[in-house]
């Protein structure tokens, strides 16, 4: 845990990713999984933290010409790329080919994509490694009797070799769920090799997933414990039938809990029926999954302002290490805070019936496990609102990697105005 007083550093609003806290936990991963599971960070969940996991996970889950434009400028190898995305246009992949032509692999979403691939193939004289995409549910991916399709008409597409399947349905499920998912999919790939089907006994050499694994954001969730979780699902993976390589694909799970965000407290206003604390963030920038405006009590830290020490009550020590949770529990004579951003809209609310003994001005709010998607995720333009610092820390010390932007070039036209 970053202690209070590096975190006092910061400006605000800002995030902070501690690059140790990564590294720990990717190396719980890995312990726990075993040599077998290869890991690929789903960049999405946050792309800042890409070439500090670059020498430590397997590969990287690319879903838009962007994400895959941030790992040319970071060199990531395309050995190390599974370059996804449900909308990939023909001049994108042709652009994907041609930079990294066999190197990397890519998933199928549509027939089209299929053929696209088998396009860009012939192209740039190159076979493809392809992994089909079996939809969950919804718009992404295939449904079973397409991906059977495909296979069973992979004489069409001499460019590509198809690798496996790739599958994720969602976030933030149940075990239950996950080993559900995973029985079915072993039986399927078990159907699909076995020379009884239709189309003929077809190898399956990889299977990606993602488990969508829950992280828990709030005081008081229930559920079973981080390690508890990897240890069952180290479990099934070793009771599959398959015997080829396994990925998963993670994000949310890897990346979560080595944010913090941070924001200090700008005004204060108590009225009759509510008091009302305005930081200078907002939900712009600070987003979990399931917040539902406020009402759920994030893991959060009371970090008071340098000139006095954080009461005992809030925040443990003033200085040092980490002070405890604010737990929701401060007794008879706290204060029942309503914590709003800085939008002018009523739906910008962080937290609802934070109880505090003190809270004054300049004092800064962490909220911990904010490692993953909200420093893309959320409406970060609306009322152009400047865009938070990000800070990396390591070593024991802060290093900024963005400073504050402006938003107004987005958020206005591009034209001169006076000529």
């Amino acid at each position: 845990m970053i202690p209070d007083k590096v975190c006092r550093k910061a400006a605000t609003p800002s995030y902070i990713f501690d690059l140790e806290a990564l590294s720990q936990r990717v190396a719980q991963l890995r312990a726990c999984l075993g040599s077998r599971v290869r890991i690929v960070f789903a960049m999405k969940a946050n792309p800042f933290l890409v070439r500090a996991l670059l020498p430590l996970v397997d590969g990287f889950e690319v879903c838009s010409p962007g994400e895959e434009r941030i790992c040319r400028r970071i060199g990531v190898p395309g050995e190390k790329m599974v370059l996804s995305g449900v909308n990939k246009e023909e001049a994108d992949v042709d652009a994907y080919v041609r930079c990294y032509g066999a190197e990397a692999l890519y998933t199928v979403e549509s027939e089209l994509q299929m053929e696209r691939l088998e396009a860009a193939a012939r192209r740039h004289h190159c076979t493809l490694g392809v992994l089909l995409r079996l939809s969950g549910g919804n718009q992404f991916g295939m449904e079973e009797a397409a991906v059977r399709k495909l296979i069973g008409q992979r004489d069409r597409f001499p460019g590509l070799v198809i690798r496996g399947l790739q599958y994720f349905s969602g976030t933030q499920k149940r075990l239950k769920r996950i080993c559900q998912e995973l029985d079915e999919l072993d039986a399927l790939i078990g159907e699909l090799e076995g020379a009884e089907t239709e189309e003929g006994g077809f190898p399956i050499a990889e299977l990606e997933y993602g488990p969508g694994l829950p992280v828990s954001y709030f005081i008081g969730d229930k559920g079973p414990s981080d390690e508890e979780l990897l240890t069952a699902l180290a479990g099934k993976l070793q009771e599959l039938k398959f015997g080829g390589r396994i990925t998963l694909e993670i994000g949310r799970f890897l990346a979560a809990p080595c944010g913090s965000y941070l924001t200090s407290v700008r005004d204060l206003k108590k009225g009759s029926d509510a008091a009302y604390c305005i930081v200078d963030g907002g939900i712009h920038q600070m987003n979990y999954f399931g917040q539902m405006m406020g009402m759920k009590l994030p893991r959060m830290r009371l970090l008071a302002a340098d000139r006095r020490e954080a009461p005992a009550s809030a925040s443990g020590s003033g200085d040092g290490c980490a002070g405890a949770l604010l737990t929701g529990e401060a007794g008879p004579d706290a204060v029942h805070w309503t914590v709003c951003g800085s939008l002018c809209t009523t739906a910008d609310v962080l937290v609802r019936d934070l109880p505090l003994k003190e809270l004054h001005l300049f004092d800064t709010l962490l909220f911990e496990r904010t490692g993953a998607y909200s420093v893309t995720e959320g409406i970060s333009l609306f009322l152009s609102r400047d865009l938070p610092r990000v800070y990396f820390y390591e070593n024991g010390e802060l290093a900024l990697i963005r400073e504050q932007l402006f938003t107004e070039e987005w958020n206005s036209g591009r034209i001169d105005q006076d000529s």
